[in-house]
This record gives C-alpha cells, structure tokens and sequence, in this order.
C-alpha cells in the first residue's frame, strides 16, 4: 500500500501497522485505498471501529432453521480539504459502487467524509467520536499536507453528560414515532405507518451512535445507521435479518419509506411486512435502551 511516512503531529498517537489483520484484508484494504485516491484528491485515510480495535466479527448462525451471516465493516474516514474536494455527490457513490463490485473484496465497506478544517475543530473542542478515531485509529494514507490537531480528549463524567442528553432525547423521539405508527397502522393508513417506522428505527439507530460517539451520521438510510450501530452494540447483527424474500422485501420497503412513503403515490407496503416490522424495531427499542443504560452507567463509573 503507497504512503508517505506520517509527519511528527501523527506519530505521537496513530498507528500505522495492520500486521494484526490477516493478509487476504491487508490486500483488501490495500485496493480500497488505491480506488479512494483514484478517484480524489485526498489529504487522510483513517481505518477506525472494529477492524482498527481488532474485534471485527465474521459470525454464521442458524435460528428456526435459517442460516444467517454478519460481517463488520471496515470503516473508513476520508478527509479532503473542501476547498478543491467535495465530500459527497455523484463521486462518492460511484467509489462505493466500485468498491462493492470489486471481486477481490468481500467485505462491506462505509466511507465518511470530512473536511478537515471541521475535523480540526472537532478535535479541538473534544468530540470524542473524532478523537476516539484518531487516538484508536489506523493511518492508511497521508498526503503529507495538513497538520492534524492534538485532540482534547474529555474525562468519562464530561462524556456521560453529553451522552445522557443524547438518549434522552433521541429514545424519547424513537418511542414517539412508535405511538404515531400504532396510530396509522390500526387506521390501516399503511405509508403513514412505514414513514413513522422508519422514523423509530432511525431514532432509535442515532440514540445508540450518539451514547457511544457524540457523532450524528449525516444519513436517513437506516441500512448504513445499522451497521454503525452494530460496531458498538454486536447483538444489533441479529435485528432485521434479511435471510428470507419475505424478510428481505420488508426491509428494502421500510428503508424506502424515508422518500416514497412520502412522496410515491404508488409506494405499497402490506400489513403482514408491517407486523413483522413493528417486532423488529421493538426489539430495537429493547437493545437500544440496554446499551444505553448500560454505557452510561460505565461512564458514570469509571
């Protein structure tokens, strides 16, 4: 993999040695980094979650009778100065379709984005989604060009505090789209119910993130805030399984309810996918309490 040597600011706290992984990722995320800098001009690549701690999942189980499979993502920070390089659009989502067409690489992959002034200033004022990747993180690439700030790294009860007020209020939102859903759903008004279902799984989704990151994803597709989610909660692989095309079209139709439940006159989900749906996301609800209760209490504790 082609990178230049991390400057002084760096070495103090990022490590750049993936000898832990095994080859067949070493070569995976070799070329995800080749189709990254192919396709912009880009100042860092961070590798951060559970291929960066090394608690990366590759699990297969079997429930009822049907075989189910989770992979951990890698999880990629890309920072770009804003200036010459945007940070979404057409050119990201062609990476990602590249990256997931690619034979050689078998492993889902999220991409974030972020300019680095705005990562500076984040470091700067202590957000510990952002220094938690830099401290824990693995440097792929460095152009060479820009100096890293020294993250100011908040002490656990300052991180409780931020924390509780994110679950208070996003846990609160979650069950309140519930109520609505239960609303519609007994009305039988079928796209009313699917949007507020998605409302809850996206609420519930930024509860988990923002308890344990202080960062918000800058997206509404609740695959992706699932699988965020699911590098800090692992009992998160077994909610929503797609093993079946009963379980697969329910999902793909929640996912679609944030636009065209909205918008599409012809959008339909049945009451059946709606059911089952409803339990998914309450079991959501459970995990997501959980999780939270349970970090707090350790932060409180430490």
């Amino acid at each position: 993999m082609e990178q230049k040597a991390p400057g002084l600011a760096y070495q103090a706290y990022m490590r750049t040695d993936l000898s832990y992984l095994p080859e067949h990722k070493r070569e995976e995320l070799a070329w995800i980094v080749d189709m990254i800098r192919e396709h912009a001009d880009v100042e860092l690549i961070v590798l951060f979650g559970s291929y960066a701690r090394d608690e990366w999942v590759e699990d297969r189980y079997v429930e009822d009778g049907v075989t189910y499979e989770y992979l951990s993502d890698y999880d990629l920070m890309v920072v770009l100065d804003l200036k010459h390089e945007n940070g979404r659009g057409e050119k990201w989502r062609a990476v990602e379709q590249r990256i997931r067409r690619h034979p050689g690489i078998k492993t889902p992959v999220t991409l974030l984005t972020e300019g680095s002034e705005h990562l500076n200033r984040e470091l700067e004022r202590g957000q510990y989604f952002y220094t938690d990747v830099i401290r824990e993180g693995v440097l792929l690439f460095d152009a060479g060009r820009m100096t890293l700030g020294e993250p100011r790294v908040l002490d656990a009860g300052e991180r409780a505090e931020v924390a509780h007020g994110h679950f208070s209020y996003w846990y609160r939102k979650g069950e309140q789209a519930i109520r609505g859903f239960r609303m519609y759903f007994e009305e039988g008004v079928h796209d009313d119910a699917a949007f507020l279902l998605h409302q809850a799984t996206e609420r519930f989704y930024f509860a988990l993130i923002l308890v344990f990151t202080d960062y918000k994803p800058k997206t509404h597709d609740i695959e992706k805030l699932h699988s965020q989610a699911a590098m800090w909660v692992p009992e998160l692989v077994r909610l929503f399984p797609r093993a079946t095309k009963f379980e697969e079209q329910a999902f793909k139709r929640l996912k679609q309810a944030y636009i065209d439940a909205r918008f599409d006159k012809e959008y339909a989900i049945t009451r059946e996918e709606l059911n089952w749906l409803a339990g998914q996301v309450e079991r959501l609800k459970a995990v997501t309490e959980d999780a939270c209760r349970a970090r707090l209490a350790h932060l409180r504790a430490s």
